[in-house]
């Protein structure tokens, strides 16, 4: 079995521990009754066997073997106990899988016997390092922009009136913040990709869309609060393109 097929077999045996065993269902707690379910077992060790299966064919030594299934085992315990107690979110979901991932490949490369040189010396041969300063732009106008954009906001809270049934609108903070993300997210892939057109496409696109909304709330405070989110949203992307296209023309 060659390197890549194991690696393939690692993610296959993963997906279908995780995926294709019989689930339990959410709200169940850890009790004598979840205990008694055959179910329960199978989802935390099939995946496990099946690795242990692929390791044994590779002719890796028991030992490791075991170890990487009895850490696999470990996580689907903590992944399973997250799924009843949490409700199903996408960013669990995404960060589970993310942690499956890294140890899957972390458990591939020392069964091949690759070395962390190794591996660094494949990423600098193979990776460019204007992927880098790209990926870091992105994670700076994500999470870390949306704080910002927040905190800044706060210093001038939005106070719009009642309406005719006498509730008072709130803003659904979390839409528009899934939506200031995507905005920047397209802002820095047009900056680095030298199309400015684009933001301009962008912005009016956003101002059709946005038009209707701010003329029914007949508030202007809530246009004032809505043109500032947008623009401090904007002036980040920009700033964030700005900088990874110098930091990528100097290394």
């Amino acid at each position: 079995m060659s390197s890549v097929i194991l690696l393939l077999a690692l993610l296959m045996s993963h997906v279908l521990g995780s995926f294709y065993s019989p689930s339990v269902a959410r709200g169940t707690q850890f009790n004598a009754a979840l205990l008694n379910q055959p179910r329960l077992y199978i989802r935390i060790l099939l995946s496990p066997i099946l690795m242990m299966t692929c390791f044994i064919s590779q002719e890796v030594t028991w030992g490791f073997a075991l170890l990487s299934a009895v850490i696999i085992a470990m996580m689907n315990i903590g992944a399973l106990r997250l799924n009843l107690i949490e409700p199903q979110r996408t960013r669990y979901f995404i960060a589970i899988q993310a942690c499956y991932l890294c140890v899957l490949i972390m458990i591939w490369c020392m069964a091949i016997g690759v070395t962390c040189a190794d591996a660094w010396l494949w990423i600098d041969e193979h990776c460019k390092r204007e992927w880098i300063v790209g990926a870091a732009a992105y994670l700076v106008i994500a999470q870390p922009a949306s704080k910002l954009i927040a905190l800044i906001l706060k210093i001038a809270p939005l106070e719009v009136g009642a309406d005719n049934q006498g509730n008072t609108p709130r803003l659904a903070f979390s839409a528009g913040e899934a939506i200031g993300i995507l905005e920047r997210f397209l802002i820095l892939t047009f900056v680095l990709l030298n199309e400015f057109s684009g933001v301009g496409f962008l912005l009016a696109a956003k101002s059709v869309f946005r038009f209707g909304d701010l003329n029914d709330a007949h508030s202007k405070t809530m246009t004032e609060y809505v043109m500032l989110g947008t623009l401090l949203s904007v002036s980040i992307a920009l700033a964030a393109g700005l900088a990874a296209q110098y930091l990528m023309a100097q290394v």
